[in-house]
């Protein structure tokens, strides 16, 4: 009788619950993205400055025309070592290893990367070290090393990777899906052999 009384209790309730079609919603505020400052510098370099001041952070980043659809053939995966390296192998002034402990002294970070049709080199930080955090990207943006002992390594990471890359079943139909679909001399389609790494020098990455 008591679970029968408590089950038409909350019966009851439950039939008092208005239904979703009765909710009614204020109209949603308009949405007005702000507009982002542009200045083109005397070199042609394009700059986009987008303000918010809720927070003392500093991010950014530079875009550049370049990507691994410029690999070489018989060099492919030249363009993503390049990225890892720039920032791994530190610059004239600082290893990648004095970076990194430059970096976290001051809770930033530097990072570059590639895609197939652009490069991004960015940065984030509090705005309280923003000259030292900024000193750093432009110094990786500007003046990369490419210590050849981080280039080994980054080669030997790829390496293990082609070494391992057939202990994941689904990934076989998909590389073998891409060239067919795109061609196996192209970046799209293309797989990246131990022979390509062997080809690619210190020298590929500075040119």
């Amino acid at each position: 009788m008591k679970r029968l009384a408590l089950f038409l209790i909350a019966a009851a309730a439950f039939a008092q619950v208005p239904s979703y079609k009765q909710l009614v919603y204020p109209p949603l505020k308009e949405v007005r993205p702000p507009d982002p400052v542009e200045v083109t510098l005397s070199n042609g370099m394009r700059v986009f400055l987008l303000e918010n001041h809720e927070l003392p952070v500093l991010r950014g980043f530079a875009l550049v025309r370049t990507g691994n659809l410029f690999d070489p053939n018989d060099k492919r995966g030249l363009s993503q070592v390049t990225a890892e390296v720039m920032r791994s192998g530190g610059t004239k002034s600082k290893t990648g290893d004095e970076i990194d402990e430059a970096l976290e002294n001051i809770a930033a970070s530097v990072e570059s990367s590639m895609d197939e049709t652009s490069a991004t080199v960015g940065f984030s930080g509090l705005k309280e070290t923003e000259d030292q955090m900024l000193a750093v990207f432009k110094d990786v943006l500007t003046a990369p090393e490419f210590r050849q002992d981080k280039l080994d390594l980054t080669l030997n990471q790829y390496r293990g990777g082609i070494a391992r890359r057939n202990d994941d079943a689904s990934g076989i139909p998909r590389r073998e899906l891409l060239s067919l679909l795109y061609g196996r001399n192209t970046s799209y389609g293309w797989t990246i052999e131990y022979e390509h790494l062997n080809r690619i020098k210190r020298q590929d990455l500075v040119d």
